[in-house]
């Protein structure tokens, strides 16, 4: 083309500016496995399937970060999570966390709600969410702290699923799931090769005659966080994007958008939120992911920092 190239200046009118960043795919660190990612689009392969005849759908609402909901179907509601190629090893990646909320709970509610687990029969371990441990039951696994269901407040639940299956299951069963290593992952090559990886997490609500739909959010699979795991937002904003602004449990600041380490030594296990911040000042939608310290109840992890960064396009 010999026509010459034209060039048009761009002004930006950082005060008129109103609108937030959009989130695209965020970057994860290698410690992570999988992770819902309905902040930037469906979601990341494989995704939730409804079992059962039942209903799901992702919600998005302005000011609330997206969820799953699902509806019950002949009193029951359930949807499953099967990992596929994505392999997930308990003894590799043992960890897991997400938030789940009731919208509509009832008083008196009968419904149960529980976390399934299936390697391969008879390796199949049901974990109740809500149910205090006081029932005998080999069949099911009780957690120590249950969830004290209050309606609509959105609920965590972190575990540490090889210490907790440690804890629960028979040592004779264990080494098909976690391997011989007390300590972690299974080294042994031959070991390996006889190890079930998890071939579907459910989640299961019964008897939810008057229970209503069940909310699902921010569900990572993961190992702990090392000193050199990032966390990476990528935003666009015609403004240009500035840095990060982050909240954990009780602490705040902001970064430049150059990656900053954030150190949380001190930290309880809880959630970290990430958003974009435009040269106007607007923030993104946050981005939610789950830290972890050593100790904290069900929920375990190291303390090593934690380094968050963001890349802007505009």
């Amino acid at each position: 083309n010999a026509a010459p190239d034209v060039r048009i200046p761009w002004v930006t009118d950082y005060e008129s500016d109103i609108l937030p960043p959009t989130l695209l795919d965020s970057t994860l660190p290698s410690n992570i496995l999988w992770c819902s990612g309905w902040e930037t689009g469906d979601g990341r392969q494989p995704q939730f399937v409804p079992l059962h005849g039942g209903k799901m759908e992702i919600i998005r609402k302005v000011g609330e970060e997206p969820y799953l909901a699902t509806e019950a179907v002949k009193n029951n509601a359930s949807v499953a999570l099967r990992p596929g190629n994505a392999k997930w090893y308990i003894d590799e990646f043992p960890l897991l966390a997400f938030r789940i909320r009731r919208p509509n709970l009832m008083p008196k509610d009968g419904a149960t709600i529980e976390l399934v687990l299936d390697f391969e029969k008879p390796n199949t371990f049901t974990i109740p969410l809500a149910e205090p441990g006081k029932k005998k039951n080999k069949r099911k696994l009780y957690l120590s702290e249950p969830i004290p269901w209050r309606s609509n407040v959105w609920h965590s639940v972190m575990l540490d699923l090889a210490t907790f299956l440690r804890q629960n299951v028979e040592t004779s069963k264990l080494a098909a799931i976690l391997g011989t290593n007390p300590q972690g992952r299974e080294k042994d090559p031959e070991k390996r090769k006889k190890m079930l990886p998890v071939k579907e997490m459910s989640i299961r609500m019964q008897n939810a005659r008057d229970s209503g739909p069940v909310h699902l959010q921010s569900v990572f699979i993961f190992a702990p966080f090392g000193s050199n795991d990032t966390v990476r937002l990528n935003a666009f904003d015609v403004s240009g994007i500035a840095g990060v602004t982050w909240e954990c449990e009780k602490m705040a600041g902001t970064t430049d958008i150059s990656p900053a380490n954030l150190s949380l030594q001190d930290h309880e296990s809880g959630w970290m939120l990430l958003r974009t911040r435009d040269k106007a000042g607007n923030l993104s939608a946050p981005f939610r992911f789950p830290l972890f310290r050593a100790g904290s109840g069900v929920a375990q992890s190291n303390a090593a920092p934690v380094a968050a960064a963001a890349e802007g396009k505009n």
